[in-house]
């Protein structure tokens, strides 16, 4: 019968209780530590946008401030002839040489339908700083200059674009002795005087009124169909009267001086 050996038991390695503490069942998990709040993100200056937004409206208004008052200054400094920016055009305001001293000088070009495209000069030995311009009396009813320009010294003067029968004045501040005009002028057809075959315009420029007016007016008048002119005074009974002489087939010159100074021209289209 077997014995009871002496069997060796195989102790493993005794492990230590741990010492330390021990939860205990009724013991909650300790919560964590809560975290230190950081500092509060910055919030934009309310104070700083509204000056931001405050310089930009500002910048506009000073922008629509400049759109709107620079025009128009420069408008006031053109009607006084104060403008450093107006264009001027030496060679344009000069009158031609035909009037070397003073007076004035009319071209008056000759259009289809009656009417009459004039640029016309007035030459000043002391010097203007106002004319006034009217539709020479006997030229017609309708009598008129449309799309007027006046420039005084080379610079535009600002008023009226059109001129009838009633008399218009311009002014500005700085003295020109040279003034040039342009326009279109119309209404002038001589009703009584054109036929089917001829027709007839009374006058062929305005009259320009200024103090110390002297000198001739030299009116020179071109167009196709133009067979010739005559000179009628602008009051009183008399009837037109050739005048002036021939340059070309369709170009005539007349120098009125003295008296007949303020005659009508008048311009006769079609047959002989």
């Amino acid at each position: 019968m077997p014995t009871p050996s002496s069997r060796r038991t195989t102790v493993g390695p005794v492990v230590a209780p741990r010492i330390g503490r021990q939860r205990l069942p009724w013991q909650d998990e300790p919560s964590p530590a809560p975290a230190q709040p950081g500092p509060p993100p910055e919030e934009p200056d309310a104070a700083g946008e509204r000056d931001g937004g405050g310089g930009v409206i500002g910048l506009v208004v000073v922008v629509v401030v400049l759109l709107l008052v620079l025009p128009a200054a420069f408008w006031v400094m053109d009607y006084g002839g104060l403008n450093p920016f107006a264009t001027t055009s030496p060679s344009t305001d000069q009158p031609p040489s035909a009037l070397a001293g003073p007076g004035s000088y009319v071209d008056a070009r000759v259009q289809p339908g009656g009417t009459v495209r004039v640029t016309q000069w007035v030459r000043s030995t002391d010097g203007l700083r106002a004319v006034s311009l009217v539709a020479q009396p006997r030229s017609g009813r309708d009598a008129a200059a449309t799309g007027l320009r006046l420039r005084a010294g080379g610079r535009p003067v600002a008023g009226p674009s059109s001129v009838g029968h009633d008399v218009v004045g311009y002014r500005w501040r700085t003295s020109a002795r040279v003034v040039r005009l342009t326009y279109t002028l119309g209404g002038v057809v001589d009703e009584t005087r054109t036929t089917a075959r001829r027709t007839v315009l009374a006058s062929t420029f305005l009259a320009v009124r200024y103090p110390g007016k002297s000198g001739p007016t030299v009116v020179r008048v071109s167009g196709a169909g133009v067979r010739g002119v005559s000179c009628a005074p602008v009051t009183g009974a008399g009837t037109p009267a050739p005048c002036g002489r021939q340059v070309t087939s369709a170009d005539w010159q007349v120098v009125l001086k003295g008296a007949d100074r303020s005659h009508r021209v008048l311009t006769r289209l079609g047959a002989s």
